[in-house]
């Protein structure tokens, strides 16, 4: 994580979940002790948002309709059905990523999703993102994997 978000370094952070898409929960060192805030690192978007505190993380796993809006269950459920695997789940090591970036054009499709292994989805999309991440919005990117 912070190999693709080097602003994370400068802060003490823990990874403590991560979701079907790959994207990492990380407790920070900011706030209150007992209560830490999260941020959630995304390298299928490019992003690092405020996810709020341990607290509210642990409240919206306590129910089913927060959980499904917050890691985008029906997104999920559409992804496994056009796979043809509707009742399947995942293998732990493994997320469904974006083929194509979000960041670098990609679309926010099931047909732009595929199975891959975390580390892969991590590894690959934080070269793609320190390469882009300080360009222009707008400026044409072309992806090779020559």
């Amino acid at each position: 994580m912070r190999d693709a978000f080097p602003a994370m370094v400068s802060v003490d952070a823990d990874v403590v979940a991560f979701d079907w898409q790959g994207r990492q929960i990380v407790a920070t060192s900011q706030g209150d002790p007992s209560d830490p805030v999260l941020v959630v690192a995304d390298i299928g978007r490019g992003e690092v948002g405020e996810f709020g505190t341990l607290s509210e993380f642990t409240g919206i796993l306590r129910h089913d309709d927060m959980v499904a809006e917050v890691f985008a269950e029906p997104f999920y459920r559409e992804w496994k059905a056009s796979v043809g695997a509707p009742d399947a789940g995942l293998p732990f090591a493994d997320s469904v990523g974006f083929s194509v970036p979000l960041y670098v054009g990609g679309e926010y499709t099931v047909g732009n999703l595929e199975l891959v292994d975390t580390d892969v989805l991590w590894g690959i999309g934080s070269q793609i993102w320190a390469q882009v991440r300080d360009l222009p919005p707008g400026t044409p990117v072309r992806l090779s994997l020559d």
